[in-house]
């Protein structure tokens, strides 16, 4: 997002205070005042109305991507599209696997319509959505519970220990 707004001659203010908030965004003091990016969880938990955006993230979700909400002083002032990208063979992998008798399940943070989308294109049917970092070890251990062998691939530090889980 930075590289994207440095890239369009966006002037960036010095920041301080900032505060990485795990599964929800961020929280910084600029100059004029605090500013937030992030989830609507986030902006639900500092009491920021999203109006007219929730019904453009909902359309944003649909088509696989993830909204990143902007709110200045307290008030909701645009949102952000992101979207991981597959790679062209992530539906081949996938195929694979399930053609090996294993059972892929995708594991993210992301909300459930966002991961629903995402998961269609790569050929995944089983999806754990809105799972907080803290929460995906959990999920791991959850899933190991009978025998299971898991194996995890993970993109983040928000990951690390849902890796260490599935060893």
């Amino acid at each position: 997002i930075v590289a994207a707004a440095k890239a369009r001659g966006l002037a960036l203010p010095p920041v301080s205070s900032f505060q990485a908030i795990p599964g929800q965004g961020v929280d910084a003091l600029a100059p004029d005042g605090r500013i937030l990016l992030g989830n609507r969880r986030l902006m639900e938990s500092r009491g920021i109305e999203l109006g007219p955006l929730t019904e453009r993230a909902e359309a944003l979700a649909a088509a696989g991507k993830s909204s990143v909400f902007v709110a200045f002083g307290g008030e909701a002032l645009g949102l952000i599209a992101v979207a991981d990208t597959l790679k062209p063979t992530a539906r081949e992998a996938v195929a694979a696997l399930v053609a090996r008798g294993l059972e892929v399940v995708m594991l993210t943070g992301d909300s459930r319509v966002v991961a629903e989308a995402v998961a269609r294109e790569a050929g995944i049917t089983r999806v754990l959505a809105e799972v907080l970092p803290a929460d995906k070890a959990a999920e791991i251990k959850r899933l190991q519970q009978g025998g299971r062998v898991v194996a995890m691939v993970g993109d983040g530090i928000n990951d690390a220990p849902a890796l260490a889980q599935a060893g």
